[in-house]
């Protein structure tokens, strides 16, 4: 196995990469199917387009009335929408983290991501409040699986000089 990393804090702890396979924790799994560069700039460019979509429904109404206005809501049903997509995240986040001990890390990721896409498509196409607040509710899985599994891959595959300026 490849020499185990240490930490901030100076502890052990070895690069995993990946999904199943590795059943010690010394055992380092496989790597990640592109260049750390590479890696690096997709996950900013997916964090780019997440942010902007958490910022679209978060900045709802600030100019105008936006969907508050066009779906005739209530306050209350404004603050549901916006809570919908954090139900999702938080629900979906350990599920995903789990996922990970069974499954490709990079397909957890995937699938993920597939998710937030679709869900995105059902934002877009939404002809009611109820199916708005399911499909942001999708919108929070899907984003799940980027939120918690990005960081340890690139801290995994980060140059060891570089590794907080890359998870900044």
């Amino acid at each position: 196995p490849p020499p185990a990393r240490t930490d901030d804090m100076g502890a052990e702890a070895p690069a995993r990469v990946g999904g199943a396979g590795a059943e010690a924790v010394g055992e380092a799994r496989r790597p990640p199917p592109m260049a750390p560069r590479f890696l690096l700039a997709l996950f900013v460019l997916a964090g780019l387009v997440t942010y902007m979509d958490r910022g679209a429904i978060a900045s709802n109404g600030v100019n105008s009335d936006g969907i508050q206005k066009d779906f005739g809501l209530s306050d209350f049903e404004d603050g549901i929408l916006a809570s919908a997509f954090m139900f999702g995240l938080v629900a979906a986040a350990p599920v995903f983290a789990e996922a990970t001990k069974y499954y490709d890390g990079f397909l957890c990721m995937f699938v993920g991501l597939l998710i937030w896409c679709g869900a995105l498509v059902l934002c877009a196409t939404s002809v009611g409040y109820k199916s708005l607040v399911a499909a942001r509710a999708m919108v929070g899985v899907g984003e799940a699986s980027f939120v918690c599994l990005a960081a340890p891959f690139i801290d995994a595959v980060a140059p060891p000089g570089s590794r907080s300026s890359w998870l900044a």
